[in-house]
């Protein structure tokens, strides 16, 4: 249903792609990052809300538990936009 497949990263590590989720490139498994209040959520497809979280380089992603993918680099500004936070 939501299209997920294996696929390497550019940086030659595992990871997964979800077209049916609108995620068309590569994102690495089990990425480290907690949920963060002051990260904004993601709606995926219009099906899933992720919360936000925030990543050990001070990027906000969304967290998925669903797939597997961890504090997914997905963007998550208004304008699809890497957003800053405090790790």
């Amino acid at each position: 249903m939501i299209g997920a497949m294996s696929c390497c990263t550019t940086s030659n590590v595992c990871g997964l792609s979800a077209a049916g989720l609108g995620i068309t490139e590569c994102l690495p498994l089990d990425a480290p990052g907690a949920e963060d209040a002051s990260c904004p959520g993601v709606a995926i497809a219009g099906l899933i809300q992720l919360p936000g979280c925030c990543a050990p380089d001070g990027t906000c992603g969304a967290l998925d538990s669903l797939v597997g993918l961890g504090c997914a680099k997905i963007a998550t500004g208004t304008n699809g936009e890497t957003v800053s936070c405090t790790p």
